[in-house]
């Protein structure tokens, strides 16, 4: 089972520099297929990252001139926080020139086409990026909940510029 105070899960790379140190670049990749996060007695951590190319972008870390087509899916409704993004699910790093479609559904907190959770103070980039991610959310009393066609929530400092969005955002 996964114990832990976070957990990554991503089409290609779950975290991508964890520790914020040093330069990681993906580029040029495509992904496709499914994310299926279930309800699960054995997953016991609070904060869960899906992502369709990387789960948790670093600072240092980018992916640039990249395609996700993918659908992520969270039936768990007993995680405390679900962060999802058609690109990176959590990131410090930067993503440029980079496109994905396909949905993200179940319950979230922060859901965004390309990126859910884009960090301030000088880091979390969204450049030259497009979005046709459509967002479905499971009504959930019980949470504060963001869906943004490009990213879920932008902290002040990050950097958004020249990237656009297409798809549809719906409360189910």
């Amino acid at each position: 089972f996964i114990s832990n105070s976070q957990a990554y899960m991503a089409g290609l790379v779950a975290a991508a520099n964890y520790s914020d140190s040093g330069l990681v670049q993906i580029s040029n990749v495509s992904v496709q297929g499914v994310i299926l996060l279930k309800k699960s007695p054995s997953l016991r951590s609070p904060v869960i990252a899906l992502g369709g190319v990387a789960a948790y972008l670093g600072a240092g870390a980018s992916i640039s001139q990249s395609f996700s087509d993918v659908d992520i899916i969270n039936l768990d409704d007993t995680v405390s926080m679900v962060v999802s993004g058609g690109i990176a699910a959590s990131s410090n790093g930067s993503v440029l020139r980079s496109y994905a479609k396909g949905s993200i559904s179940g319950v979230f907190n922060n859901a965004g086409g390309i990126v859910g959770f884009n960090a301030g103070h000088g880091f979390g980039q969204v450049i030259n990026c497009y979005s046709f991610v459509s967002i479905l959310g499971l009504k959930d009393s019980s949470r504060t909940s963001y869906a943004g066609g490009l990213i879920g929530v932008d902290y002040p400092g990050s950097v958004v510029s020249t990237s656009y969005a297409a798809g549809l955002i719906a409360d189910a």
